[in-house]
């Protein structure tokens, strides 16, 4: 375009250093477009590596405490039924056809809150089970903590606004 234009500005706008400025300008849009660019392909790099440790610390802590309330003996059954009603449901929610993220789900919020309210209802014999006991409260705080985490962290993206400047840039 700016080619059949060309001789139809005026003599001073077609001059070397003219056309030389004109190159800086669009140079430094590209610039700044690749900086913005990579600056917005680092932030997204950065934040799923930091989902993928934060879902790998939220697993482990599910895993300890199952563990822990099958070391606690048999009379913790009813409390990891609805632990493992609630990690069945994580996993069958992690296929590609769930629109939404089952961490944020009102039934997995619910069974979380049942496992607690079993957990009340233990009254530990011994001063040994007392201690597991406890170490199952911290454990259970511990996952409900981590799954809000997760549960923020499921909501961001990049701004469309962004997107369109970049892309018209």
């Amino acid at each position: 375009m700016s080619l059949t234009i060309y001789d139809k500005l005026p003599s001073h706008h077609r001059r070397d250093d003219t056309n030389d400025v004109v190159r800086l300008i669009a140079n430094l849009f590209v610039v700044m477009t690749s900086l913005v660019l990579g600056l917005m392909i680092n932030s997204a790099k950065n934040t799923f590596e930091s989902i993928d440790h934060n879902v790998h610390a939220y697993a482990t802590e599910l895993i300890l405490l199952d563990r822990v309330l099958r070391q606690y003996g048999p009379e913790t059954e009813a409390v990891r039924q609805p632990l493992v009603a609630y990690v069945q449901r994580v996993v069958d929610a992690t296929s590609p056809s769930q629109p939404t993220p089952i961490v944020a789900n009102r039934l997995s919020e619910l069974l979380l809150t049942e496992i607690g309210t079993r957990l009340s209802a233990i009254v530990p014999a011994d001063a040994a089970r007392a201690s597991l006991l406890q170490d199952v409260r911290e454990r259970l705080e511990k996952v409900l903590e981590m799954r809000w985490v997760l549960v923020e962290q499921s909501e961001g993206q990049i701004p469309r606004p962004l997107i369109v400047m970049l892309v018209g840039g």
